[in-house]
């Protein structure tokens, strides 16, 4: 062991020298070491306990915990005790110099401390009820997790889905809902009525100390704080599941009670199965905000929906835009699953549709309509009003330049973004333009003397080679590019879209595959990968004045 007598004496001289008394150590193991200890805080006497790793380099701080018990809920104390004096996120130290960082963290708990019970003398418990979901997560009988779709400022009635456990027969709330909203398959789920209160007063609701759990008669003394229409509802013989509101400085903390009740002698309340179970937020303002993102009013419409048109649509579903149109006429087949988002149980089905049930499955708060149609019906026939921007990921260039000759006949001012992968690890490229502006996709098809030309000007392959592969017969040919390099492309693509850049951008892969298969590369895929593997270009310095797509 890394701590042997000699080092203990020296840690417990150093706490008598900041003030511990009656020192003495609880446990020496492989793996922590452990000491209690008394201190006096003001005249208020607290046993505290002292952990730390029995190593030379400590990659954990030192944990202080207040003992003493019986001791009320304190600021910044869980219910465990431990004493939050970091919250171990970004927290570096150096961990071999053992003394400094026991006498840091020694001094931020003592600090905690005292300010904990000055604002407990004053009955100020401000700080405890803005931390109070932190303090009930450590209680023992509070160890569900109810998944809280919506706002429950916003909506008037809600209902809970209970789920059969798998240790009986008897049925747990697994999610709280609005009755028209579902994210997951509710078949095999019990639809029940969730009664909602909001307490006006943060006080009302009894804090367990520490080390105490919550209990049926605390969630009594809150029901008898009630008005008697409220009281008497949820004090009806049955089932009760109540989502319960503690108002403080975030908002509300929410807690949620399961229980049957029924009177006993004399009309005593009875209760029967008390649960009592936080909840994890999961409607899209909140997620949102712990992204440091906004919901943004932005229509995105993404034309091909296999690899790199799949990819962009989960990235840009995660960023705040919140309305699409998916639009592919194709089945997903299994010769894609190991590059496209969606797996082997959506094999042999629409990709449009089955990539807009994905999504609506696992990001709440989207509108995604998916259409079962070539990319050129849907510009000519369905196109909305409200689309900002349109990527095209056909993989086709004459059907995307076709596309693009549509798009710029609207009257409406659209982003247009086109994405490619180059074979063998190569890389891929995009164009991001405007449809009222100069500079198009059909651009890039005109060489330095302006002749159209039947491949683009910037690519990473010389022309002329056979690229496709064949494994299983001509049907079967095939054009190899990774997933990685798609989900590199879909990112770039879905920055530009979310903020609205212009631009041609060029980015390289690595090219061993490429010389193992003896394919040749252009000088151009030299200069992209001597400049860190991105080359950018403007529109301006794309654009062609014989183009017959833009400048018209």
């Amino acid at each position: 062991m890394f701590y042997d007598t000699q080092k203990l004496e020296v840690i417990k001289s150093l706490l008598s020298e900041l003030g511990a008394q009656n020192i003495h150590v609880t446990k020496n193991s492989n793996n922590w070491v452990s000491l209690n200890f008394d201190f006096f805080i003001d005249v208020q006497q607290v046993c505290l306990g002292l952990t730390f790793e029995n190593r030379a380099n400590w990659t954990t701080p030192p944990i202080f915990t207040v003992l003493t018990r019986p001791m009320p809920a304190l600021d910044h104390v869980s219910q465990s005790g431990q004493i939050c004096t970091t919250d171990h996120q970004g927290e570096n130290f150096e961990g071999n110099k053992h003394k400094e960082l026991i006498s840091l963290f020694f001094e931020k708990a003592i600090h905690i401390l005292k300010q904990s019970f000055d604002n407990l003398q004053l009955n100020n418990r401000t700080s405890l009820y803005n931390e109070l979901e932190g303090y009930l997560g450590n209680i023992q009988n509070i160890t569900q997790d109810v998944i809280l779709h919506c706002d429950p400022l916003l909506t008037s009635q809600l209902f809970g889905w209970l789920k059969k456990s798998p240790k009986g027969n008897h049925q747990v709330l697994e999610q709280i809902d609005v009755d028209n909203n579902a994210y997951t398959n509710r078949s095999q789920l019990t639809k029940v009525k969730v009664h909602k209160v909001l307490l006006d007063d943060a006080y009302i609701f009894p804090i367990p100390n520490i080390g105490d759990q919550f209990t049926e008669y605390d969630f009594l003394k809150i029901i008898n704080s009630l008005l008697d229409k409220n009281r008497q509802s949820l004090l009806k013989q049955g089932n009760h599941y109540v989502l319960l509101g503690i108002p403080n400085g975030h908002g509300f903390a929410y807690l949620v009670l399961s229980y049957a009740i029924w009177y006993s002698f004399k009309e005593k309340v009875s209760f029967n199965g008390f649960k009592a179970s936080l909840t994890q937020r999961a409607w899209v303002d909140y997620l949102l905000n712990r992204t440091g993102q906004e919901k943004k009013a932005r229509h995105v419409a993404i034309i091909g929906c296999g690899a790199l048109g799949s990819k962009i649509a989960e990235i840009l579903a995660q960023t705040g835009i919140n309305q699409f149109s998916l639009i592919d006429p194709e089945f997903l087949k299994t010769d894609n699953i190991y590059r496209h988002s969606l797996g082997l149980q959506y094999v042999n089905t629409y990709k449009s549709i089955s990539l807009a049930k994905k999504l609506l499955a696992e990001r709440p708060g989207l509108i995604i309509s998916p259409f079962i149609d070539y990319g050129e019906q849907w510009t000519k026939s369905k196109i909305p009003e409200d689309v900002d921007t349109i990527i095209l990921a056909v993989g086709h260039t004459p059907t995307e330049i076709s596309i693009i000759k549509t798009i710029h006949e609207l009257d409406m001012t659209i982003q247009i973004i086109t994405g490619w992968l180059e074979p063998y690890d190569l890389g891929g490229h995009f164009i991001s333009f405007n449809n009222k502006n100069l500079g198009c996709l059909n651009c890039l098809y005109f060489d330095e003397n302006l002749n159209k030309s039947l491949t683009p000007k910037y690519k990473f392959i010389e022309s002329g080679q056979l690229i496709a592969k064949n494994i299983t017969g001509c049907a079967g040919a095939f054009t190899p590019f990774s997933s990685l390099n798609c989900m590199k492309l879909a990112s770039y693509i879905s920055d530009y879209a979310l903020n609205q850049q212009l631009g041609f951008v060029s980015l390289s892969g690595n090219h061993q595959n490429a010389n193992k298969n003896g394919v040749m590369t252009t000088p151009f895929y030299a200069v992209v990968s001597s400049s860190n593997g991105i080359n950018i270009l403007s529109i301006k310095e794309i654009y062609k004045e014989v183009c017959p797509c833009c400048n018209t």
